[in-house]
């Protein structure tokens, strides 16, 4: 297999095999790495696991559908690029989609030609210079410390708007860094609030594991 042109990690949600087989085998002649489910709720967990930089959604997925799978992605904070998969590329369908913060479609049967021109518009070339990358982590990393600075002073402060302003924030910031040990972090901070329960204790605890996530990135 020729080595792949762009990088990124894609992850492909469709709950026919053979579908999600040959689109799989497409993608992987173009990207890095892709990570195949069979239905919305595998698919979020996949996220929770390993960020993607891009995200392929069929539509009539059971469970739930692709329309929710993408509203929890979004509602979770995450903010990559998200396609619809569907055989049925009507005005509702693109209307509904783009209303949930999704990026476009992808047509069933999938043209090889088309495929490659939403890859290549979302994910970037292989031979971009490094240089340019490590910029943008180093803008990343700083936010970061300066978001974790603004949330210690909202947790000790016990101002819980603030807190899950940040906390949010910082967790579908991550996503595009594959930041996910702080991603998750932040999440529990998220969880705690909303939960209400635990007390303090419990904030207090997510907020250190958040500290801790952001002092690693920083000595990388």
């Amino acid at each position: 297999m020729p080595k792949p042109q762009l990088t990124g990690r894609v992850l492909l949600i469709e709950d026919t095999r053979d579908v999600r087989t040959v689109i799989a085998r497409l993608l992987a002649f173009n990207c890095s790495e892709v990570i195949e489910c069979a239905s919305g709720e595998d698919g979020l967990a996949a996220i929770r696991e390993a960020t993607p930089d891009l995200a392929i959604i069929d539509l009539g997925l059971p469970g739930i559908s692709g329309f929710e799978t993408l509203q929890a992605i979004r509602t979770d904070g995450h903010d990559f690029p998200c396609l619809a998969l569907s055989g049925e590329s009507t005005v509702a369908n693109h209307t509904r989609w783009l209303e949930l913060d999704g990026q476009g479609f992808v047509r069933k049967p999938v043209a090889r030609r088309a495929l490659e021109g939403h890859l290549r518009r979302w994910l970037e070339p292989m031979d971009k210079q490094t240089s340019a990358t490590a910029s943008l982590q180093s803008r990343f990393v700083s936010s970061m410390v300066e978001s974790t600075s603004a949330l210690r002073d909202a947790v000790k402060g016990r101002d819980l708007d603030r807190v899950m302003e940040i906390a949010h924030r910082m967790k579908g910031t991550c996503g595009a860094f594959r930041a996910s040990e702080l991603s998750s972090a932040a999440a529990r901070v998220l969880h705690c609030v909303e939960a209400e329960s635990g007390g303090s204790e419990r904030l207090d605890e997510a907020f250190a594991e958040v500290a801790e996530a952001v002092a690693r990135l920083a000595a990388q």
